[in-house]
């Protein structure tokens, strides 16, 4: 089964800046969930059942409520979730469905994926959505699913231990950015989410070339040169030296382009405030005798939990600068992963190995868990989810 993002697509006069278009294992479109794609894409209103009443007699009846951009991808996101439970013709069965069959797949399927109760609800809200929609065609009966007390309480027990590994959101990024005094703070955030480093790493960013194992490897200065004399380089390797990492083991961290040019400005301006150091570290702080020194082991935490409780006290205690770590190898995997339109370019073992392999991890069974946290990352942006 694959679910396939079409953008800037046209049918019959009628643009859409986005289609699903949603095929069964044989490539053949399967066309009841592809109308409800249309409709979503194209009209962007939900039928919900309402409930009229006079005072003597009651009525329901479905009403159409708009939908915004994001809630229609997460509407078509469930289900195809849903879909890949079934076997067999599958409009057919869309066409012919029972209630007990759905809550089946709220209550017993869903929870055994240690979804979160919201992420459980709004499977809910998508797949009533679907089949009032197939209801107002007179394709289907008109269905009514419940998710029993027993599975919200189970589900809720679930969402507690995933809160335990956390992806953080671009919004929380970026404000959390927005409200750092300077550029090296601003830098070493970037460090936890664009390069994977862990907080103590930030330590092993090392300004000049230095002699391991009878080779020479470059520093940052290095590597700054390489932005003026290669201006068509992208990507830039630093090797993060064993005494600076976890265990002992050293691993390859790569820039991209714009993030060594930030370094490099924050080299020739801010940390030049100081004059230059004696010290070949990158990031500087100073001490009482106004003397730069190296930044201590545990500044990144501490950085990070002080601007979350300063600026977004709502959010204290929730999440830490490992988190960071987290959310690079959540979308490094989601990228290794799926192109663009949410379809797989290779298997998820290879794209586990890639991950393993930036985060220093001896075991790509450490790495296992971005499985579940892209899932988390797929639904908290908005983005389109795995087609397998």
């Amino acid at each position: 089964m694959k679910m396939i993002l079409l953008r800037d697509f046209e049918f019959q006069e009628t643009k859409f800046d986005k289609l699903a278009v949603i095929t069964d294992q044989n490539f053949d479109i399967l066309v009841l969930p592809t109308l409800w794609s249309v409709h979503l894409f194209n009209i962007g209103t939900s039928h919900k059942v309402k409930i009229k009443s006079n005072g003597q007699t009651t009525e329901e009846f479905l009403e159409e409520a708009d939908l915004n951009d994001k809630t229609i991808t997460s509407y078509i996101s469930k289900l195809y979730s849903y879909l890949k439970s079934l076997t067999g013709p599958i409009d057919n069965q869309l066409a012919n469905m029972t209630v007990v069959r759905v809550n089946y797949y709220l209550n017993e399927v869903l929870p055994e994926r240690e979804i979160s109760l919201d992420t459980l609800l709004l499977s809910k809200s998508a797949l009533t959505s679907f089949f009032n929609f197939l209801h107002t065609l007179g394709i289907c009966k008109k269905l009514q699913f419940t998710i029993s007390r027993k599975t919200k309480k189970r589900v809720d027990s679930n969402s507690k231990a995933i809160l335990k590994i956390k992806y953080v959101m671009k919004s929380i990024r970026a404000k959390l950015l927005q409200s750092c005094p300077n550029k090296r703070d601003r830098l070493i955030l970037r460090m936890g989410y664009e390069v994977g480093l862990r907080a103590a790493e930030n330590v092993g960013l090392i300004l000049n070339d230095a002699k391991m194992r009878n080779k020479t490897q470059k520093g940052l200065k290095s590597l700054f040169d390489e932005l003026d004399s290669n201006p068509s380089k992208l990507r830039f390797e630093f090797y993060l030296r064993g005494i600076y990492a976890k265990r002992g083991k050293g691993r390859w961290l790569y820039f991209s382009r714009p993030l060594l040019e930030d370094l490099k400005d924050y080299y020739e301006t801010e940390r030049n405030n100081f004059g230059e150091p004696q010290t070949s570290y990158l990031f500087v702080r100073t001490d009482n005798s106004n003397e730069a020194k190296v930044i201590s082991v545990g500044h990144a935490s501490r950085i990070f939990r002080n601007l979350l409780n300063q600026h977004m006290p709502t959010l204290k205690g929730q999440y830490s600068y490992h988190d960071l770590r987290h959310t690079f190898a959540t979308e490094l995997y989601h990228s290794e992963l799926l192109d663009e339109n949410g379809s797989e370019t290779r298997s998820a073992s290879a794209a586990l190995h890639v991950v393993a392999e930036r985060l220093g991890h001896a075991d790509i069974d450490t790495s296992k868990i971005y499985i579940r946290l892209q899932h988390q990352m797929v639904m908290l942006e908005g983005l389109p989810p795995s087609t397998t």
